[in-house]
């Protein structure tokens, strides 16, 4: 702490203690003062009022952003005890690029301290520094700030964007002559983002290059588009700010270097980056940042029943210009779904696959694609059609004798029982001369026996396994000399579906 102020009495012991001697020591009055910072010894006591043997302290110690590339703004604020001055290299400013100012660390700065704030420059762009002080008085006393840091500006981006549209005035009202070159258009408006991402003409400029309102009207003919030079420093993204990357003129307009840009609060094509960004009129605010590439979108069921089934795509269709629906290799292309605008980011479209096989797996997806890009697959919907799973649809043996008993090797999987509903069945249209076994295994058939199907309309009961499917091997003797056929029908309270089992004589 500090001695007393004026006007209160000092004593040698107080002096003693602010030097942090021992009370009652032996006190040269000329060196104590030097001790605390006065530059020659004092005629009396009163003029080491107030000073003190405490360090000089940081009030405030920062490090900012600097307004250039590359740059980094050190500053601070120091308190200085009354009658403390600095001694020659009483202040040190180091940086490091390592957080605990470890090497390798650099001194930016040795002086008196009165420096503040001094720029750090030639760092790169996006690169973390860290700094710290130290100052030390006239009395030894070293005080060290606390570890600040911060980080350069990212790099400024040069691209070019388009759409521009300028048009020669040809006629202007009803007078033919040279009027100039005219900027009409600049950029795509919000429901044209398709357009801006195939660079496709904006509709505006269309309905201007073709209009010639006749006698007494303005023509504009001769369309020219061009882009424009732009720079956004970190990068073109939302919520950074574009500007005139150097002086330019289009149609008649001017730019001036370094200015916000003035989108127009239209979209404009970025080709390097395969992006598109809507840009604020005026202030050059870039947002609405959206990739070339469509969405993925989600895929789920609408609906089925045993020879159609209805998907949904669900997600952003801003760019998707054909939505691609997949079942197994089958492709369809629609384009008539809700697109092309700003907001259109939770689109629904349905599609419908009809005539398919009852009791049957398809697998569906969907995309969205645009004639720059394609999307990524959506997920895969593994879908059953309502009615009977058969595999294979017939069966067939050879005989090679009359009569002869032929058990066909192939092996019939009956199931699931899609969208049915009641006990599994089966029967047969004529029961002479054939046979069949079940079971819940394919291997589980050699070691079932046969049995006489029946041809009554109550049929005989199927037993499935887990996943609702039953395994079936047939048998036929053929006694005709040519060709046996049974037609076996597999059913439940709602499906039927039939085979034919068949035995040729060789």
């Amino acid at each position: 702490m500090a001695l007393p102020s004026a006007g209160n009495p000092i004593s040698f012991a107080d002096i003693n203690d602010e030097l942090g001697n021992s009370t009652t020591a032996t006190l040269d009055l000329k060196s104590a003062s030097e001790d605390l910072g006065e530059s020659a010894a004092p005629f009396g006591m009163d003029e080491l009022a107030g000073l003190s043997d405490d360090g000089i302290t940081f009030s405030a110690f920062a490090a900012a952003q600097g307004s250039g590339q590359g740059e980094i703004d050190v500053s601070w604020t120091l308190s200085t005890p009354s009658g403390v001055s600095f001694a020659t290299n009483g202040f040190i400013l180091k940086g490091s690029a390592n957080s605990d100012m470890s090497s390798p660390t650099t001194e930016l700065q040795n002086s008196n301290g009165a420096g503040s704030p001094f720029t750090d420059s030639s760092l790169g762009n996006n690169t973390q520094r860290y700094y710290q002080a130290t100052t030390t008085t006239t009395a030894g006393t070293v005080t060290n700030s606390s570890i600040v840091n911060a980080t350069t500006q990212v790099a400024e981006v040069d691209r070019a964007l388009g759409i521009m549209a300028d048009y020669d005035q040809t006629s202007e009202n009803g007078i033919d002559g040279d009027f100039g070159n005219f900027l009409k258009v600049k950029g795509w408006a919000t429901d044209e983002l398709i357009q801006c991402v195939e660079n496709t003409l904006p509709s505006e400029a269309t309905a201007t290059i073709t209009e010639n309102p006749g006698s007494g009207g303005d023509v504009f003919e001769n369309r020219n588009t061009s882009t424009i030079n732009l720079s956004a420093v970190g990068g073109f993204s939302d919520s950074v700010t574009a500007t005139v990357n150097g002086a330019q003129t289009k149609g008649d307009v001017t730019f001036a270097n370094n200015a916000n840009f003035d989108g127009d609060d239209r979209f404009w094509r970025n080709d390097t980056d395969e992006k598109i960004h809507q840009i604020a009129n005026n202030t050059g605010a870039i947002s609405n940042t959206i990739s070339y590439t469509p969405a993925t979108l989600t895929l789920s069921q609408v609906s089925k029943d045993s020879n159609s089934v209805t998907v949904r795509a669900t997600g952003n269709t801003q760019v998707a210009n054909t939505l691609r629906f997949y079942k197994d290799s089958t492709e369809v292309a629609v384009t008539n779904h809700t697109k092309g605008a700003v907001g259109n980011t939770s689109v629904t479209k349905d599609q419908t696959f009809s005539s398919l096989a009852q009791g049957t797996t398809f697998a569906f997806k969907v995309r969205g694609e645009n004639a720059e890009k394609n999307g990524a697959d959506s997920n895969t919907l593994n879908i059953t059609t309502d009615g009977i799973g058969l595999s294979p649809t017939a069966v067939s043996g050879e005989a090679t004798s009359t009569p002869q008993t032929v058990v066909i090797s192939t092996v019939v999987t009956v199931g699931p029982f899609e969208g049915g509903s009641g006990t599994p069945k089966i029967k047969v249209n004529n029961a002479s001369n054939t046979r069949y076994k079940q079971a819940t295994t394919s291997s589980g058939l050699s070691s079932a026996s046969f049995t006489t199907p029946t041809t009554s309309s109550g049929g005989q009961t199927l037993t499935l396994d887990g996943n609702g499917q039953v395994f079936l091997q047939f048998e036929i003797t053929e006694t005709t000399g040519f060709q046996t056929t049974k037609s076996y029908t597999f059913f439940d309270s709602s499906l039927s579906r039939s085979m034919n089992v068949s035995v040729l004589q060789r």
